[in-house]
């Protein structure tokens, strides 16, 4: 910050405390004067003003300043001018949180209304003074937010004409710092959020500013038409993406300025299921929006684009192109959506049987628990379980994932075998999730849609491309003989 306002700090901190202001019985009444007067207002009678830099008031640190004030009262006075609109009313120029401070005393009881504060009114200040007067007193105090003091610069230069050599010289620091501040009132509005809540640096901020893509500078003709198809993206698009529908003229100058920064694309046929659907479209590169002037006109529908108006109509040959390739793609499609709904047919029947061997009683005798104390030696305790979000990999009992069987319906029956087969022949039940994932909450580490050890992720059972291409060998609903046998261990365990 401003080293000025460390050496006033540093003065301050070595200066003895200041008694607290003797306060009068009654109000004095503020006759004109050519220079500042001390004098007493109510807190009723004196009012914030909107050219206040500091912004953000802290609960936490007006909260304290209360407890001060309370305690040892009004160090300094409150700085005020005159409301010559309204008689008996003060407009606030310094000492902001201070009265926000005996603000909260009075709601909680612990300052009288009528109480008489200590202020210093100044007379002959116009808008310029008061604006320089609140800033140098805000910079002097507690640190101003960047931002805070960006706007501030701003003001200045925009309502009142200063440069920013007259701002360096009248509140003391270097012109380049200025022009910094104001620099910063040119990030993102993302970016000026994130350095106000001090999740951005100054640094950093100017490192980005540093660093941003040259300001593109487009025609008004191109900025009415980025409007309007923004307006329409927005309003009327086309379909699920960032397209909209044009007519078959689409283009001119302006369209090409904005293809050029590769903001929009070329007009082509769009898709609907696998077809092309003979409306023209063109898409629009969201991802390029910080890019995007901020002062674009007001538009709206119809638009002065005609190109950008309906109806959108499709000529006979290019509907009878379009039905043709949807009929032919249906065929195409139709053994294989036959041979899926086979294929889930014989999976859910083989999964039923799979389900039914976790019923089987354990037992935890001879080669069961050497079965376990193998599996347990090399890394892999039991017992074992299918993850509940990915049926085809498989956890040991500490979570870990052991197992991956591949993909579709078969990967997911073999996972579901090789579980309870693996748990039978050891004699134990198959658990829904493992021993000691289930012990723990889940804010301890575990959860469901975390793969770990590089799990593939959840699949749907009803995402017929998930599947395995079935063959006509396969559509059998009887259980395979190997399950049937599986079955028998069951009993004989």
């Amino acid at each position: 910050m401003l080293k000025s306002r460390e050496r006033a700090k540093a003065k301050k901190a070595a200066a003895p405390a200041s008694e607290p202001v003797a306060e009068p019985e009654t109000e004095v009444p503020v006759e004109p004067t050519a220079g500042p007067l001390d004098i007493f207002l109510r807190h009723d009678q004196i009012r914030p003003s909107a050219d206040n830099p500091r912004k953000d008031f802290e609960d936490e640190a007006l909260a304290g300043l209360a407890e001060s004030i309370a305690e040892h009262g009004l160090m300094q006075n409150l700085v005020v001018i005159g409301r010559p609109d309204d008689p008996g009313q003060y407009t606030l120029i310094a000492g902001e949180r201070r009265w926000r401070a005996i603000a909260q005393l009075i709601e909680d009881g612990r300052w009288p209304p009528d109480r008489q504060i200590p202020v210093r009114y100044m007379d002959g200040l116009d808008a310029k003074g008061v604006a320089i007067h609140a800033l140098m007193e805000n910079l002097m105090r507690a640190d101003l937010k960047p931002l805070e003091e960006a706007r501030a610069f701003r003001a200045l230069v925009d309502d009142h004409g200063l440069s920013t050599d007259t701002i360096a010289d009248q509140i003391h620091c270097t012109r380049r710092l200025v022009q910094q501040r104001l620099q910063l009132l040119e990030l993102s509005d993302a970016d000026q959020k994130r350095l106000d809540e001090g999740k951005l640096t100054i640094e950093e901020a100017r490192r980005r500013l540093a660093n941003r893509a040259p300001e593109v500078v487009l025609s008004d003709a191109a900025k009415f038409l980025l409007a309007e198809i923004l307006h329409k993206l927005e309003h009327d698009k086309y379909g699920q993406s960032n397209e909209v529908e044009v007519q078959p003229d689409a283009g001119g100058e302006a369209f090409d300025a904005l293809r050029a920064e590769y903001w929009i694309g070329a007009p082509s046929e769009a898709w609907e299921d696998g077809v092309k659907s003979g409306h023209l479209t063109i898409s629009v590169a969201t991802y390029y929006s910080h890019r995007w002037p901020k002062d674009l006109p007001e538009v709206s529908a119809p638009y002065g684009t005609a190109w950008l108006n309906g109806p959108f109509e499709i000529s006979a040959e290019v509907s009878a192109r379009v039905a043709t390739d949807r009929a032919e793609r249906e065929k195409a499609r139709r053994p294989r959506d036959e041979s899926i709904a086979r294929e889930r047919l014989v999976f859910q029947a083989r999964l039923s049987g799979i389900e039914a061997l976790r019923a089987t009683a354990p037992s935890t005798q001879g080669l069961g628990q050497e079965i376990g104390a193998h599996l347990k030696e090399v890394g892999a305790p039991l017992p074992w379980c299918v993850h509940p979000n990915n049926e085809t990999l498989i956890l040991d009992a500490t979570g870990r994932q052991i197992i991956d069987t591949g993909w579709g319906d078969k990967a997911k029956l073999l996972a579901r075998l090789t579980v309870i087969a693996a748990n039978v022949a050891a004699g134990l039940a198959t658990p829904d999730l493992p021993p000691a994932v289930a012990e723990v909450d889940e804010d301890d580490g575990w959860d469901e849609d975390e793969e770990e050890d590089g799990g593939i992720g959840e699949i749907d059972p009803t995402d017929h491309d998930s599947g395995d291409e079935a063959s006509p060998a396969s559509a059998e609903a009887e259980p395979p003989a190997f399950l049937q046998r599986l079955a028998g261990v069951k009993e004989t365990v």
